[in-house]
């Protein structure tokens, strides 16, 4: 049994996978007008045209295009034509995330780099840094020339960030965010 196509654009795409979603746009009918969405990031760029269904738009990213997206955060736009005008649509971001399957690959780092920072200055705090962590930099200064009292800041500063993103890692995966939820009752 096939998966059920989803109707709304990817947020995520797992590079070297096919990716696939529909998009109903009732003033521009697959019957008249063509979707398509350019998708950007800093380097690359990748096209897709998407085909009719029905009346909807079928939106198809091969395996070969998503193995061509670098990992990391890719911009879209989408647009529809008729020949003769062309629309704006839409606009977006979807983050592209490395395949772990590809051929080579036998371990994967994949923390943040607000928890590679934070690790980096525990572990320099505690006598424990590596070479790399302690030449890791904030700004133009590396973690090593930071005072005691500065990385302890720091350490505060990036603990902060990094509760934030495990929040939103817990509501984008539907477990909301973990935190305590308070009510009174007043008369």
């Amino acid at each position: 049994m096939a998966a059920a196509i989803p109707t709304t654009e990817p947020t995520v795409i797992i590079s070297g996978s096919t990716v696939k979603w529909t998009k109903s746009l009732s003033d521009y009918p697959a019957s008249t007008w063509t979707l398509s969405y350019q998708f950007v990031n800093a380097a690359d760029a990748q096209a897709v045209t998407c085909t009719a269904d029905g009346e909807d738009h079928l939106a198809t990213i091969t395996a070969a295009q998503t193995g061509a997206m670098t990992a990391g955060d890719w911009y879209w736009q989408a647009k529809v034509t008729d020949g003769s005008e062309v629309y704006a649509v839409g606009t977006g971001m979807v983050t592209v995330k490395a395949n772990f399957a590809v051929a080579g690959a036998t371990s994967y780092d994949a923390r943040s780099h607000v928890k590679k920072v934070l690790d980096a200055i525990e572990a320099l705090l505690e006598g424990k840094a590596s070479e790399d962590q302690a030449s890791m930099s904030i700004g133009d200064r590396s973690l090593s020339r930071y005072s005691f009292n500065e990385l302890m800041a720091l350490r505060s500063q990036y603990r902060s960030e990094y509760a934030r993103e495990q929040r939103e890692e817990r509501i984008a995966a539907g477990l909301g965010h973990g935190g305590k939820v308070r009510i009174r009752f007043t008369n």
